[in-house]
């Protein structure tokens, strides 16, 4: 299997297009558990590690303090120590909770994340950040712990619906934003055989968005600083999350654009990068603005935890492939919102 190194606190090891069934490989003679959740459950049944499992209910509500609870009883009860390796396997959400519960539990045990959906390959189980949402709103209590191991087998992608491979698709295209004009050209050219995954696609696009964001969090492990371009579209896109409950990667596609307007109105790009944004979102079916309420919205990312005092963070894009932090007064992105 390729590698990947993301050199870190324990220097995770990446294995790309492996195979589910070379886990015991990476576990070695170790003690192990699985958490995951129903609908992984029933879709690899057949495939599934044989370890002691927990399984959650599907979807963004098994990411809290209650579930998290629940998993530390099972584990005690269990009989698990500091030695048994954590091993979550499933989407964004199951990786996140694996992620903070092996963190919390006994102050660390051993982590190993096998992501099943495009966006958790190439985004979610990669840097380490670790979170539970509270009352609605997406990752406020969380941890930075980073797994050993994480497993990447690209035939779980093929169970997956066109909605979470536009979701995965959202992330990428803000690596493009961010950090590749090259890849941005590459997608506007590949679009229907990426939302295909065709296989030598997908064996181009994993392993890039890995390494894009691999080099951000070498440089700021903790996201004081060059970490945070990652959030590109994230501020916007959490509150759109919270108030609607759509994908995550649908959101992103949304708050890249606000942020993006936000830009032009600001001066930090032309309408032209706007329009060029729009175009290949549209390109992959992923919206570009929210049917709800800016005030609505505006009113769940006051709570947003890159806030700090009056200001909150926000990445603006200068033009493909480079963006900027800029702390931004909540008065004046009040002040912008009228104009919408």
């Amino acid at each position: 299997m390729e590698t990947i190194c993301l050199n870190n606190e324990v220097a995770t090891t990446i294995y790309l297009d492996g195979n589910l069934e070379r886990l015991p490989e990476i576990l070695g003679k170790r003690n192990a558990v699985l958490i995951t959740d129903e609908h992984v459950a029933t879709l690899l049944k057949e495939r599934l590690p044989k370890l002691l499992t927990y399984t959650v209910a599907s979807g963004e509500h098994s990411k809290s303090l209650r579930e998290a609870s629940e998993i530390y009883r099972w584990l005690q009860n269990n009989g698990i120590d500091r030695d048994t390796v954590l091993v979550g396997l499933g989407g964004g959400v199951v990786c996140d909770l694996s992620g903070f519960v092996a963190a919390t539990y006994m102050r660390g045990i051993p982590l190993v994340l096998i992501p099943t959906t495009l966006l958790a390959q190439v985004d979610a189980c990669v840097g380490g950040k670790n979170a539970v949402n509270l009352d609605g709103f997406k990752n406020i209590v969380g941890t930075f712990y980073q797994p050993e191991a994480i497993l990447c087998d690209y035939s779980l992608l093929n169970t997956l619906p066109l909605e979470e491979i536009r979701g995965g698709v959202a992330e990428m295209i803000k690596h493009c934003m961010i950090a590749d004009a090259t890849m941005f050209d590459y997608f506007r050219a590949h679009a229907e055989s990426i939302l295909r995954l065709d296989p030598e696609v997908v064996r181009e696009i994993i392993p890039w968005s890995i390494r894009i964001k691999k080099n951000f969090i070498e440089a700021d492990l903790f996201d004081h600083g060059i970490r945070r371009i990652l959030n590109f579209g994230h501020t916007w896109g959490h509150a759109v999350e919270s108030v609607t409950g759509i994908h995550h990667g649908l959101a992103v596609a949304i708050g890249m654009c606000f942020a993006t307007r936000f830009a032009v109105h600001k001066g930090y790009c032309d309408a032209e990068l706007l329009a060029a944004l729009e175009s290949l979102l549209i390109q992959f079916g992923l919206p570009t603005r929210s049917d709800v309420l800016p005030w609505v919205v505006f009113e769940a990312m006051k709570r947003d935890k890159k806030r700090s005092a009056s200001d909150i963070h926000f990445i603006l894009p200068e033009t493909v492939g480079l963006t900027t932090v800029v702390d931004v007064s909540i008065e004046e992105l009040k002040s912008f919102i009228k104009t919408l």
